[in-house]
């Protein structure tokens, strides 16, 4: 289970962790997604990380079929 972070009624998880939930071998394709803005990154002042919406990870076609494949 991935860390899920809470903030204001919203869970977030860290990119790494989006990586894994949407099955990419690498964050690259996680910073094109966010490029091509098919979803939002939110960084947190004095927070290192760069935090994506997990409803949007819900949401994404990908997840859906990593979630058929467990």
């Amino acid at each position: 289970m991935e860390k899920i972070i809470r903030l204001k009624n919203r869970s977030f998880v860290t990119k790494s962790s989006a990586t894994r939930l949407l099955g990419f071998s690498n964050r690259n394709s996680i910073d094109d997604l966010v490029r091509r803005r098919k979803m939002q990154e939110f960084k947190i002042q004095g927070l290192a990380k760069s935090l994506i919406s997990l409803d949007e990870i819900k949401s994404h076609p990908r997840f859906l079929k990593q979630a058929a494949k467990q």
